[in-house]
C-alpha cells in the first residue's frame, strides 16, 4: 500500500515493478477516474536496425522494378519444393 503525501511523487515500489515486469526507463500511462487510478505499461514504437532499413529499400526498389512475386507464385513455389524434397528423400546416391 502506498501513502499519497501533498509534495511527493509517486513511487513505485521494486518489487510491484518487478511483478509487473517493468524496467527503469519503462513508459507509463496514468488514467483516473473518481477513486481509481490506472496505471497501463506504454509498449515502445520498434524503430528498425539501419541494416533493416536497408533491406527494406532495397525490397522496394526490387519491387518498383517489377522484379516480384505475388503470393500464389509464392505458393505455388513453395508447394513444388515441398513436392521436390520429398521425391529428393526416396532417391538413393549409391
Amino acid at each position: 500500500m502506498l501513502m499519497l503525501k501533498p509534495k511527493a511523487d509517486l513511487i513505485v515500489p521494486s518489487s510491484v515493478k518487478r511483478q509487473a515486469r517493468m524496467k527503469n526507463g519503462g513508459k507509463l500511462q496514468f488514467n483516473a477516474s473518481p477513486g481509481i487510478f490506472t496505471i497501463t505499461s506504454v509498449q515502445a514504437t520498434y524503430k528498425p536496425t539501419k541494416a533493416e532499413l536497408a533491406m527494406i529499400r532495397k525490397g522496394d526498389e526490387t519491387f518498383a522494378k517489377g522484379n516480384h512475386r505475388t503470393l500464389g507464385q509464392a505458393c505455388i513455389n513453395m508447394q513444388w519444393l515441398n513436392e521436390y524434397s520429398t521425391q529428393l528423400q526416396h532417391v538413393s546416391w549409391l
